[in-house]
């Protein structure tokens, strides 16, 4: 029978759950016979499983939508009991059947679905049901917790909240509440009173258990979750809990939101299935002034065909169906009720096979040119995923072979005619999402494959690699310039030979508006025809082109596989008519020119096709040296002017129009006299004396000033890197310390060096007390002290004073000795040269050992030669003086450095 849901959806469409891809009908078919759908193996017998407390369906279909149902319970041919339909209970739906949501043993047995449609008589209007009960199973009893409407504990007030729950009859259920604060006798609790409910007759009863809690003055330590346990005599316990806030006045509004889910660990769903988050929501003044939203990873949730959100006191919900991998994610409630706002967030996972995509895939690529494939993958659990590549080499089979057979897996250092890989990533391995990218050459045809797998499936997507010589697979070559009548043109089109078949050529005349089919060479025009081992291609050529060739050319190729999917390019050519030169800027006009100091001519001319320029004297083609030509030689210049430079110049502009000429004679009237030469030629020869004095002059000067810098670079070189290779350690420092190099680690820059008063100079140098910005072990300021050479200082002063740096630098720290904390060499060529050291703040230690030599211990023993440290501490001493105690005038807190504290 064709009774039943009809869906359409895309061929191909995977989710047949998800309404956005599907829509249905469901078609009631009006039989005469049957009232009812038949089974199609037992015909009007149906077996239905009763699970205890599960929802179940009765496939009592009728045939028409205004047919009235009824189920009986038949357990006896003349004894019927009908099943009354309660909300929420016994339901009946014409495309589903009867749903039954919480079945016991008294749906076991046989039953009837009769029905009847005003006006209509059936030879069949009943159909009979067997129920198979099924034992109960594990199945846990909903525990409520119910509170008054508008629930808003204030203090001193009460509230009162009830426990309950529905079991079959004669189970037995013990209850009992936690709370806060046990030990208040502001606190009662009622005993569990259980009462039978009856639906339909004493045969379908179920029981209702309920215990009430009051609180009575409510106090702040009245605050807290509220738990109702029922065990039953499995023993098995269920709870149910409530938050409880108390509010000091009944006008302050307030929203809390919880829920029985965890939203410390991630709620699971699997792909085509469905999930739901009920959100319990605790307001006041009432849950009717309540703004709710939803928001998925932070963007706001609307309801459409596979989301739904219901809204119903005291509960929100969010059911979606059809769960696919992007609905994975953080789904957040807001509410809002005047100035009082809260939020709960549940994260939700829906597990998937990998979901791949590959971006950046055009299918044709230019020859030669650099190309990146990113392969998206998407998934749970986690994932991995790789490239494949399989070669294509025949464009008449290549996307039957490249998408199927075996794939060669892609990885670092992978190689084929595309060139070497030059990168590649593999992304986070075992990520959820993944990028996995792939940088090639495009060389050779063929297809890429990224694959990719979990526990659940593997899931892959494939790229064609169409390599082409053609811009973007198909293009149209023509000169860049625009065709004159008699000039040889070429008109080129290419065609990826992987995507397309022959390419062809149509032409429209000017002015006309049919194209014609160019299938053969003429006298005028050539047709040719070529293949490479990646494009189609046909060119016209136009040995002499004419200008009743002009008009629109149209290049076309058809996809491989169709006869109507084609791919089309255009070029207009437009064949210009040739014109005879004519000049339009010149300074010939045929004139005299006497005795000119310098010669400029020009002729510039236009004419199509454009004219060339040349020039002639006397007949004759002009010799060019010594003179400038400009723009392309329709400009001449010659400075220098002789009497040989006299004579008939002559302009000639041609094209294939013809030639035209103009022209300009020089002349030189007059001459020099005996003793005008002989005064012109001795100024001539002092002039060059002169100049080759000076010439000498500036070049000696030139290469003393090249050796003067040849000799600062060697001794620039010398002190940068020094000659280590040359060192003798059997002669003195002072003799060799130029080869030691400098180390540009202590490098500091000028800039940040703040100089100040002088503290003490000498016949070549100074010491100065400055300031280093970021010297200091923390990056602080530093007072230190500078060395510098005075203004007049020579070479061998400053080659003294890089010797003192070396020295200190390759000695290194110490605690007996000043020392470096950086040096300015950058301009040391220049005589620049500053050397920082630590500031001495109490002066020179000379001059202290001066003040203090009445109070000298001599440590050398007379008797062994040696130095005895125990000679401080003789008991017949007190008063001698000694570095060592703690209490001496030069105990120091920081022996690494010479700013100690020095009491005097």
């Amino acid at each position: 029978m064709d009774l039943g849901l009809y869906s359409c959806y895309y061929l191909g469409t995977r989710d047949h759950t998800n309404t956005g891809n599907v829509t249905s009908i469901y078609v009631f078919v009006n039989d005469d016979y049957y009232l009812f759908q038949p089974d199609k193996h037992l015909d009007q017998l149906i077996f239905v499983s009763v699970k205890h407390g599960e929802r179940m369906v009765v496939p009592c279909l009728p045939t028409h939508s205004k047919a009235q149902v009824q189920l009986w319970k038949a357990e006896f041919e003349d004894e019927r009991e009908l099943v009354p339909l309660v909300p929420q209970y016994v339901e009946f739906d014409p495309t589903q059947g009867f749903i039954i949501y919480y079945p016991h043993s008294y749906y076991s047995g046989h039953f009837r679905c009769n029905g009847s449609v005003p006006g209509r008589t059936y030879v069949s209007n009943d159909i009979s049901v067997v129920f198979v009960y099924l034992a109960p199973v594990d199945v846990a009893p909903n525990v409520m917790i119910e509170k008054e409407s508008n629930f808003h504990p204030v203090l001193n007030a009460s509230f009162t909240l009830n426990c309950t729950i529905t079991v079959e009859v004669g189970v037995m259920v013990i209850m009992a509440w936690d709370y806060p604060d046990k030990n208040s006798s502001r606190i009662t609790v009622t005993k569990p009173v259980r009462r039978d409910k009856q639906i339909g007759n004493e045969r379908f009863v179920f029981s209702v258990i309920t215990s009430q809690l009051t609180v009575h003055n409510v106090q702040r330590s009245d605050e807290g979750v509220y738990t109702c346990s029922c065990t039953d005599h499995a023993p098995r316990t269920y709870n149910r809990s409530l938050l409880v806030s108390v509010y000091e006045s009944e006008q302050l509004a307030h929203v809390n939101l919880t829920t029985d889910l965890n939203t410390s660990q991630v709620m699971t769903s699997v792909r085509g299935g469905s999930f739901k988050i009920v959100v319990t929501a605790q307001a006041h003044p009432s849950f009717e002034d309540v703004i709710f939203s939803w928001r998925k990873d932070g963007r706001d949730l609307v309801e459409n065909g596979d989301v739904t959100l219901i809204r119903k006191d005291p509960q929100v919900i969010l059911e979606k169906k059809g769960a696919h991998f992007d609905d994975s994610g953080k789904y957040t409630l807001y509410a809002r009720i005047g100035n009082a706002t809260s939020k709960i967030t549940v994260t939700v996972d829906v597990a998937s096979e990998p979901i791949v995509e590959i971006f950046n895939n055009t299918s044709v690529y230019q020859r030669g040119s650099n190309y990146t494939l990113v392969c998206n993958v998407r998934g749970t659990p986690p994932i991995s995923a790789q490239w494949g590549w399989k070669q294509c080499s025949d464009p008449n089979t290549c996307e039957e072979t490249g998408m199927h057979g075996v794939f060669k897996v892609v990885t670092q250092g992978f190689k084929n005619d595309n060139g070497p890989l030059q990168e590649f990533h593999a992304g986070d391995s075992g990520a959820r999402r993944r990028n996995v990218t792939l940088k090639v050459r495009a060389m050779e045809s063929g297809v890429y494959r990224c694959l990719a797998s979990n526990s659940l499936g593997v899931g892959q997507e494939k790229a064609p690699f169409y390599v082409t010589d053609a811009r973007n697979g198909f293009e149209i070559v023509a000169p860049d310039t625009i065709p004159v009548e008699q000039d040889h043109v070429k008109l080129s089109c290419l065609a990826s030979q992987f995507i397309y078949n022959e390419v062809r050529w149509k032409w429209k005349p000017r002015g006309a508006s049919t194209f014609y089919d160019i299938d053969d060479s003429n006298g005028t025009m050539q047709v040719v025809k070529a293949f490479t081992s990646f494009s189609h291609s046909s060119t016209l050529i136009f040995d002499s082109v004419q200008r009743n060739q002009s008009g629109e050319y149209e290049c076309y190729a058809y996809v491989k596989g169709s006869r109507k999917q084609r791919r089309r390019a255009f070029v207009v050519m437009t064949v210009r008519a040739i014109k005879m030169p004519e000049f339009n800027k010149t300074n010939l006009h045929g004139s005299v020119m006497r005795d000119v100091a310098y010669i400029e001519l020009y002729c510039t001319a236009t004419g199509v096709p454009e004219p060339r320029i040349s020039w002639n004297k006397d007949g004759k083609p002009l010799n060019m040296t010594n003179i400038e030509r400009l723009n392309d030689g329709t400009w001449l210049i010659k400075r220098k002017v002789t009497p040989q430079d006299a004579g008939h110049y002559q302009c000639k502009a041609e094209n294939r129009g013809g030639a035209i000429y103009d022209s300009v004679d020089i002349v030189f009237t007059t001459g020099l006299s005996t003793a005008q030469i002989a005064i012109i030629a001795g100024t001539s020869i002092a002039a060059a004396i002169f100049i080759g004095m000076l010439f000498c002059l500036l070049k000696r000067w030139y290469e003393d000033r090249k050796q003067e810098k040849e000799l600062d670079f060697v001794r620039k070189t010398l002190f940068d890197k020094g000659q280590v290779e040359m060192f003798n350690p059997d002669l003195p420092l002072s003799d060799q310390v130029e080869l030691l190099p400098y180390d540009h680690r202590w490098e500091f820059p000028k800039d940040r060096l703040k100089l100040g008063r002088t503290l003490g100079q000498g016949a070549f140098g100074r010491v100065v007390k400055a300031e280093a910005i970021g010297l200091g072990d923390h990056g602080q300021s530093l007072t230190v002290a500078v060395k510098m050479l005075k203004e007049r200082a020579d070479t061998a002063q400053r080659k003294a004073l890089m010797a003192e740096l070396k020295i200190l630098i390759h000695l290194g720290r110490h605690l007996n000795i000043v020392n470096i904390l950086g040096a300015v060499t950058k301009n040391v060529t220049k005589g620049e040269l500053m050397v920082i050291v630590e500031y001495c703040k109490f002066g020179n230690l000379r001059h202290y050992l001066l003040r203090h030599r009445e109070r000298f211990v001599n440590q050398l023993n007379p008797e062994t030669g040696k130095v005895d440290p125990d000679m401080c501490y003789g008991p017949n001493s007190p008063s001698v003086f000694s570095v060592r105690s703690a209490t001496s005038p030069l105990a120091v807190s920081n022996p690494v450095y010479c700013q100690q504290t020095l009491k005097y």
